[in-house]
């Protein structure tokens, strides 16, 4: 996934704090958000941190994501890699863990339309 693909990009160097984001496309975070976030795509790089709400169809996570007293869900699927970790109240459709990925919190599964 090439960075031009993204909607937002969000440097190693850069913050965003207590923003509310509607992106109707993709994000990637190399640094830090928090507040609410709303993607289809939303990617964690390896130095990134969100930390709040985040509502998302795929969720790929190389850093990390806590949902601080909020809700992470995922509509599609949460996909944690060996450097990845995600940590609050995770609602999803479908999960991956990589061995390494570290996995904390309250999980719950989406219901699926019949």
């Amino acid at each position: 996934m090439a960075d031009d693909k993204f909607e937002l990009y969000v440097g190693k160097s850069s913050k965003l704090e207590n923003t509310i984001l509607d992106i109707e496309g993709q994000a990637k975070i190399d640094g830090f958000v928090s507040g609410e976030l709303k993607t289809k795509l939303l990617h964690i790089g390896e130095s990134g941190k969100v930390v709040g709400k985040v509502d998302a169809e795929l969720i790929v996570v190389d850093g990390i994501l806590e949902s601080a007293d909020k809700e992470i869900t995922s509509s599609v699927k949460i996909s944690v890699n060996a450097t990845g970790k995600i940590e609050g109240n995770i609602s999803y459709n479908s999960l991956e863990c990589v061995e390494g990925a570290i996995i904390q919190g309250n999980l719950s599964v989406l219901k699926t339309k019949s």
